[in-house]
């Protein structure tokens, strides 16, 4: 075999299933010398019945080699007679554990979980919880305190290992002892690796019997022993090894809560405490988006709010420096009215554009229930979205919005209310009402991207409602018709487009924002229960045919009731 697992931190190599014999460290410009010889395990120096080398020859199987995103897995089992014996290897980018559940069927004496350095560690420093002044590793024996121990680490210019071993068992008062071994000249045989011991560290085990589940299902042991290495710079002290221990010992703490959604940022052009109002430049000096100091500009709102904010705009003509060419700038913002589209309108005063969209925004960009009138601009006069943008665009009325281009720059212009290149926005649920094109797309203009248009009306727009290509318009009612799924050709009987109100006429109630009542219409108009059965009727007042209505209104508390 010749396996290696490298990260940034540290690389190491095994040539079988239990012969790991190489450890090189990277992290903190270590020097990257290979300091191990081997990963021991086995009985005592000089008794070489059982060792990793025996073991590999042994009968066994090799798992797995696993390698992924987030870590790699090595497993594998059988030693020598003791086949369910098993050794899992989980490496991370700066860290491995190594845990071994011992399943032999007979009693297991003089058993050892070492590390034997090499002679390129020599400098290096060992440290354990019973050696915190800690000794050199030089090939010249030293006198150290035994016993039990919870962490080790060796570290010098060559790098940082920092051992925390645990143990789980089931036997009574079970110990493990430390064992250390530095000489270069040992007397005893090294029964593998080479012939030296460089800062030979590690566990001596307890004796222990019958811990073989398949021989003894009702009154085997359980014995597993873990050790987790943490790989880092060179020359560290003993606190990030008491660090490392206390991390490795302590559990990890949950703590689920509800999330709760940031506060809504609020817009009025003429707030209670502005000096001036309907005057951005005179703001309320302790403006911050609250109900009690909201913003005078809607552009204010959008550079104050953060991903995953509402914007909400009061009622009233949002008109001048900063309600005009707003700019979301790629943030996924809802910005919204407060009381529905019939009293919230970005107005243009047919000079300027309504919104921008030009910084790769996604669907979960969201402008919803406002009016945008009376805007202008060469090609998307109410909205533009370009350079792969796709917001989503919901219960908004387009009316009197005009792409009538510049002699200078661009004799030909696009999309009164909406201009798509190479964008794919969602238009659901939106009235397109007296808007006009220069030259095509009179109310919506695309060409590449996919954009989509359900659930919406369109009427008297000039030359033409909708024109381009990669848009798909369904259940919509377009004056003079349009192909596909759920379009008609009606009047939609709005209740008084000449005023602005584009409420559906019904014989069962339709909601009079003048007089703030129901009231009922000697006609009713086709466009309600005529959406797309696919989406939900939301907030439609009863009754509402379980069918959400098209336009401006539909799936909001304004909507027009069914018969």
């Amino acid at each position: 075999e010749d396996s290696e697992v490298r990260t940034n931190a540290y690389r190491t190599h095994f040539s079988d299933r239990w012969i790991r014999d190489e450890l090189q460290i990277f992290a903190g410009g270590a020097t990257g010398v290979d300091i191990l010889d081997r990963h021991k395990i086995g009985r005592d120096p000089g008794n070489c019945s059982r060792n990793e080398n025996t073991a590999s020859e042994g009968g066994g199987v090799f798992v797995a080699n696993k390698d992924g995103c987030v870590r790699a897995i090595r497993s594998y089992m059988g030693f020598n007679s003791a086949p369910y014996l098993q050794r899992q290897h989980f490496f991370y980018e700066q860290q491995q554990t190594i845990s071994t559940y011992i399943r032999a069927h007979d009693t297991v004496s003089d058993f050892r979980d070492l590390y034997d350095y090499s002679p390129a560690a020599s400098g290096m420093r060992y440290f354990n919880d019973l050696n915190l002044p800690g000794v050199l590793i030089d090939g010249v024996p030293d006198d150290v305190n035994h016993g039990q121990i919870h962490w080790e680490m060796v570290t010098g210019v060559q790098g940082t290992i920092i051992m925390c071993h645990s143990r789980e068992t089931d036997i009574p008062n079970y110990r493990t002892h430390s064992f250390y071994g530095d000489d270069a000249t040992p007397e005893r045989v090294q029964c593998t690796g080479d012939p030296y011991q460089y800062g030979t560290s590690g566990l001596d085990f307890d004796p222990v019997s019958f811990t073989d589940p398949v021989l003894y299902p009702t009154s085997y042991s359980s014995l597993a022993f873990s050790r987790i290495d943490c790989y880092g710079a060179p020359s560290q002290t003993i606190d990030a090894a008491i660090l490392h221990h206390l991390r490795s010992t302590t559990p990890l703490q949950v703590k689920a809560v509800a999330l709760t959604p940031p506060p809504p940022i609020f817009v009025d052009n003429d707030a209670g405490n502005d000096p001036i109002g309907n005057d951005p430049r005179s703001s309320d000096p302790l403006e911050d988006g609250s109900p009690e100091h909201p913003f005078d500009t809607i552009q204010e709102a959008l550079d104050y709010a953060w991903a995953g904010d509402t914007v909400i705009v009061l009622d009233g003509a949002h008109t001048g420096a900063g309600n005009h060419d707003l700019d979301f700038k790629g943030k996924a913002i809802t910005l919204r009215s407060q009381n529905g589209p019939s009293g919230c309108i970005i107005d243009g005063q047919d000079r300027y554009r309504g919104f921008v969209f030009h910084s790769g925004e996604h669907q979960d960009t969201v402008l919803r229930g406002l009016t945008i009138a009376n805007c202008a601009a060469e090609r998307g006069a109410g909205v533009s979205c370009v350079d792969g943008s796709n917001p989503t665009i919901t219960n908004c009325i387009f009316r009197e919005n005009s792409a009538l281009g510049s002699k200078s720059r661009a004799p030909d212009a696009y999309g009164g209310a909406v201009y798509c290149q190479a964008s794919s926005p969602q238009i659901v649920n939106c009235t397109f009402y007296g808007n006009s094109a220069k030259t095509k797309g009179g109310a919506v203009f695309c060409e590449g991207g996919a954009s989509t248009v359900t659930n919406c009306i369109f009427s008297v727009n000039k030359p033409d409602h909708v024109y381009g290509t990669g848009v798909n318009v369904t259940y919509s009612a377009i004056q003079g018709g349009w192909k596909g799924e759920g379009n008609m050709d009606r009047d939609p009987l709005f209740a008084d487009a000449s005023q602005g109100d584009f409420h559906l006429k019904s014989q069962a109630g339709r909601w009079d924002p003048v007089g703030k009542r129901w009231t009922a219409d000697n006609v009713t108009s086709l466009c309600i229960d005529a959406g797309d059965p696919a989406y939900d009727v939301g907030s439609e007042p009863e009754p509402n045919g379980d069918r959400i209505n098209l336009g401006a209104y539909g799936g909001s508390v304004e909507a027009s009731k069914s018969r």
